[in-house]
């Protein structure tokens, strides 16, 4: 049976990487636009900060070179990250975000977990995925956030193993997520009987994602939200 469009969710990935610079405050306006359920976008611990970086360098995104954790955070404002965009901070990035959609944080660096709990406790009324695929990270993060309903954990891993999944019961998440190559129909089924939500990443194909919608997959994570949304599914 197909599943209704009303449980699969659409998340932005990086905000809408194909449409704007990605993991900017103007890429996530721009899938709030498009109309995602979420919005996905990586934090790293830099200078005492969680900020929003996908790369450990700068020189794909920005006009800046070189590690990024080797500047301060005033020095990497100066750098421009697309069409003007500045790096945002954790803090910029969830007040950005509308409190109905769903966040979507993946712990990217080492020492991100604490930094980023202690911004995500001050936006009570958002509802927030944290995912890694740092298990360390996740099991930093959940020792701290027992007990809050909006900060629920995910595990990012490539495959189904069974690695992932007892990961998954030992920390107490809600959710999977697995990267679309290495996801079947078999998987989801797996995922979704172990008590879990199966999100997948990323899918820039319509009719891939119609179909893993088909198959009982909670989500998709996407470049395209213009592309993969609730009136084209």
């Amino acid at each position: 049976m197909k599943q209704s469009t009303s449980n699969f969710k659409v998340i932005g990935h990086r905000g809408a990487a194909a449409l704007d610079p990605e993991n900017t405050l103007r890429s996530f306006a721009r899938a709030v636009r498009e109309g995602v359920d979420g919005i996905e976008f990586d934090v790293q611990y830099i200078d005492g900060r969680a900020l929003v970086l996908h790369d450990d360098t700068l020189n794909r995104t920005s006009n800046g070179s070189g590690p990024a954790n080797s500047f301060t955070f005033e020095k990497l404002r100066e750098f421009d990250f697309g069409l003007g965009e500045r790096i945002p901070t954790l803090a910029e990035a969830v007040d950005s975000i509308p409190s109905n959609i769903l966040v979507n944080v993946e712990l990217k660096s080492e020492n991100s977990a604490l930094a980023s709990y202690e911004v995500l406790c001050d936006f009570s009324s958002h509802r927030f995925l944290v995912s890694s695929f740092r298990v360390s990270e996740l099991e930093a993060f959940a020792r701290v956030a027992q007990g809050q309903e909006n900060l629920r954990l995910a595990v990012l891993h490539l495959g189904l193993d069974d690695a992932v999944l007892h990961n998954a019961k030992s920390l107490g998440a809600s959710a999977i997520c697995l990267c679309d190559p290495f996801v079947r129909g078999e998987t989801v089924n797996a995922v979704r009987d172990s008590g879990y939500e199966l999100y997948v990443f990323t899918v820039n194909s319509l009719n891939r994602a119609r179909q893993l919608m088909g198959l009982g997959a909670s989500g998709v994570i996407t470049d395209n939200p213009n592309k993969i949304n609730s009136d084209s599914l």
